[in-house]
């Protein structure tokens, strides 16, 4: 080993234990930040973005004053990649400056008196680096008047942070006003683009995804489920799908993930059964048909049970789905279909008799009714099954 490896050999010490301090001096300089951003507070997906941020930028600038890596292009190292959630250049720049001064105040403490002359030899090494790293941060990211005088930015960013489940901070809901919570509604559209316009007029907030929309509609009065049905059905009559729509209610802001799931799943329950009659539903409306198309082994097994009853005689599926509709109530039921009610029972009685269900046993009751929904999922209601029944509807 040469003597000038001798000597660097100390600062390799120090600099490896202070790379591996990176992680907490961050936290610490990410608290500082947030103290001094008290009046717009950051939001914890900021947080922690901005906590990705500075770790990068102290490790590239320690880089510089080691020499056994080349810290490379500074726009070739990562620190800005992904940057989102608002973070303008005056305020990721003073943070990797404080973050900079924080590092290297932790070298000279680390620092035995052999490691500080070699740290003292590279200190114009790590100025360089810092100013450097500030001045990509401000040429690579917009000020905070520029995110501002976009078009349509603030609303954008507002419905950014709603489908993460964050509250907007008030520098953005200052611009756009925020709600207590929202309908959700998860629209299919041939023209996304077109129908998320349409949302806009109307003071809607609208993300655009390949076929559909999902539409964020303001709720804050005290009936919140009661309002959010009530706008919901006026947002759908307005924006006129041509297929049905999924809906959800969260009760929060920080719900309405979860909500756009709900939604979604929805609309694909009911693109699988092949249910394309206009409407807004909600995922209880199709719950068990959810489930039954999630496990499509369950769905054949169930369905199997009606097999013999379509094989035997089709209108006798039809017959018992009325007759399940109806709440078992047999004489209104034949007055409906015309027909006797003798007929009715002899017809009932065989559904009976090929199922070996009792239609008298409320658990063989239950046990049929889920039949028929899975002889409709496995069915994809392409018209040829019988027995198919409507699905109740928000609207």
């Amino acid at each position: 080993m040469s003597g000038d490896d001798q000597r660097r050999k100390p600062l390799h010490t120090v600099l490896d234990r202070v790379c591996r301090a990176v992680p907490r001096l961050a936290a610490t300089t990410v608290a500082d930040v947030r103290r001094r951003h008290g009046a717009q507070p950051l939001t914890p997906a900021a947080t922690e973005t901005l906590r990705t941020i500075v770790s990068r930028a102290a490790l590239w600038a320690l880089s510089s004053v080691d020499d056994r890596a080349d810290p490379g292009d500074i726009r070739e190292s990562g620190v800005l990649e992904r940057v989102d959630h608002g973070l303008t250049g005056p305020l990721v720049s003073q943070a990797c400056n404080d973050m900079c001064q924080r590092t290297w105040q932790a070298l000279v403490e680390e620092a035995t008196d052999e490691e500080g002359v070699l740290l003292l030899e590279r200190a114009a090494r790590y100025l360089a680096a810092g100013a450097v790293l500030v001045e990509h941060v401000l040429t690579g990211l917009p000020t905070g008047q520029e995110i501002d005088a976009r078009p349509g930015t603030c609303r954008q960013q507002v419905l950014t942070r709603l489908l993460d489940g964050e509250r907007p901070p008030a520098s953005l809901s200052a611009g756009f006003p925020v709600a207590a919570t929202y309908a959700v509604l998860v629209v299919p559209a041939r023209r996304p683009a077109v129908m998320a316009a349409v949302a806009a007029r109307h003071g809607w907030l609208a993300a655009e995804h390949p076929g559909s929309v999902t539409v964020l509609v303001p709720v804050d009065g005290p009936d919140r489920r009661a309002e959010g049905r009530a706008r919901a059905r006026q947002a759908f009559q307005t924006l006129r799908p041509e297929h049905p729509a999924g809906l959800a209610l969260p009760n929060t802001v920080e719900d309405i993930p979860a909500a756009v799931a709900e939604a979604r799943e929805a609309v694909a329950t009911l693109n699988r059964l092949g249910r394309h009659d206009r409407g807004l539903f909600q995922l209880d409306d199709v719950l068990l048909e959810a489930v039954l198309c999630r496990s499509p082994e369950l769905a054949a097994r169930l369905a199997g049970r009606l097999r013999p009853v379509a094989m035997r005689n089709p209108y006798l599926l039809e017959t018992l789905a009325a007759f399940l509709d109806s709440d078992c109530e047999r004489r209104e039921l034949a007055r409906q279909m015309f027909i006797h009610p003798n007929t009715l029972n002899h017809r009932l009685r065989r559904v009976s008799e090929l199922t070996g269900l009792s239609l008298t046993s409320a658990g063989d009751l239950c046990l049929l009714k889920a039949s028929l929904m899975a002889w409709q999922v496995t069915s994809r209601a392409d018209g040829a099954s019988a027995g198919r029944r409507p699905v109740a509807r928000v609207a």
